[in-house]
């Protein structure tokens, strides 16, 4: 559907990345990475943060894609200055704080500490 806006027809604009959902969550990542190097031209530091490239990327991430597309955010796969949008739709964040916890606890900071689902603690980061 998004082939057929006008921003996103131009050839080489539009990068659908599918995953295999029973994939480790650091292979899903490693490979979206490869493709904003070989679709993007995107760059790295010596930390593996993305250098800034002055394309406009809009992130756009279902359920678990939306997880991941968080991720790859906090973990600096693009730039923040290259971002011009990110859309998360249905990111199980609510109805799932504790699962979410422990895949931040590797080397991603973890935007909230676990709590009652749906406390302050749990849903600050939403708003």
């Amino acid at each position: 559907m998004l082939e057929k806006h006008a921003d996103f027809a131009k050839p080489g604009a539009l990068a659908a990345c599918s995953y295999d959902w029973r994939q480790d969550w650091n292979a899903i990542l490693s490979a979206f990475r490869r493709t904003l190097i070989a679709r993007f031209k995107v760059h790295y530091d010596s930390r593996g943060r993305a250098l800034r490239s002055g394309r406009s990327f809009y992130l756009i991430g279902h359920s678990m894609g939306a997880l991941l597309t968080f991720l790859a955010v906090a973990r600096g796969l693009i730039h923040q200055d290259d971002i011009a949008q990110v859309i998360l739709l249905a990111p199980p964040f609510r109805g799932s704080p504790f699962a979410y916890y422990r895949i931040c606890e590797g080397d991603t900071p973890c935007p909230f500490r676990p709590g009652k689902p749906g406390s302050a603690s749990t849903t600050k980061h939403l708003k």
